[in-house]
């Protein structure tokens, strides 16, 4: 019955929620068949013209809000600047609309216009369902909708090496116009480091005599070991 909806879904808990004198009116009722009977008594003082009963002064929770949230349970995480740049464009978008209010279907059909490529609509359904994960948990929402969003189907990307020619290119020009980066682009080569990995490197990590750096924080979590060929060591020894 339209206007009867339970919320969370699976909860057993219903609601009812109808318009009257132009302000809506929601209430928690708890079984359905209450939750039906309360809403036909409603319409019909709606009908009638009677006195409505009076509505709660209750905080609108926005998407912005949580939005605001979760960049500050963010703050010190490494991809900071990313969730930034996520909250900023979701914001713009949907920040205004109360975050209870949002569907799944909305939700979709926002990402399939505003994300070109599959992925990057799956970092943004990702990014949005942290945000109502951590409204849920400071108990400002019930229902997080980017759960039902289904996940899109990403491609395998494009494995792809330079060739000698291309390094060597690369390698007299950067030597010629950027000389105090050429050993960082000699170890990003030669180890294959992420760029997190390589500006997050300590001394301590470095074993010039084993020919090896000792990685603790990476992507997975998990700790490996980078071995060093003849051109890596030589360039970090030379910043040493």
């Amino acid at each position: 019955m339209r206007g009867v909806y339970e919320n969370p879904i699976g909860s057993g808990i219903w609601w009812v929620h109808y318009y009257g004198a132009g302000k809506r009116h929601r209430e928690k009722v708890g079984r359905k068949s209450d939750a039906i009977k309360l809403y036909q008594s409603r319409k019909a003082d709606v009908a009638a013209g009677r006195k409505l009963p009076e509505l709660r002064n209750s905080k609108v929770v926005t998407l912005s809000e949580l939005i605001d949230d979760v960049l500050e349970f963010v703050a010190h995480h490494k991809d900071n600047r990313s969730y930034t740049s996520k909250g900023e464009i979701v914001r713009k978008a949907l920040g205004s609309k109360p975050a209870a209010d949002l569907t799944p279907q909305e939700l979709e059909r926002w990402l399939r216009t505003r994300c070109k490529t599959p992925a990057t609509a799956n970092r943004y359904k990702a990014f949005i369902s942290l945000c109502y994960r951590e409204g849920v948990r400071n108990g400002k929402v019930t229902v997080n909708p980017a759960r039902l969003v289904r996940q899109r189907k990403e491609g395998t990307g494009r494995l792809r090496f330079l060739s000698r020619e291309e390094y060597d290119r690369l390698h007299k020009v950067i030597a010629a116009r950027f000389p105090e980066h050429l050993a960082e682009f000699v170890v990003s080569i030669h180890t294959g480091m992420r760029l997190s990995e390589q500006y997050s490197c300590m001394w301590s990590q470095v074993d010039l005599e084993r020919r090896t750096i000792e990685l603790t924080k990476t992507k997975n979590g998990s700790a490996r070991t980078v071995h060093l060929n003849a051109d890596a060591l030589k360039a970090i020894g030379s910043l040493k």
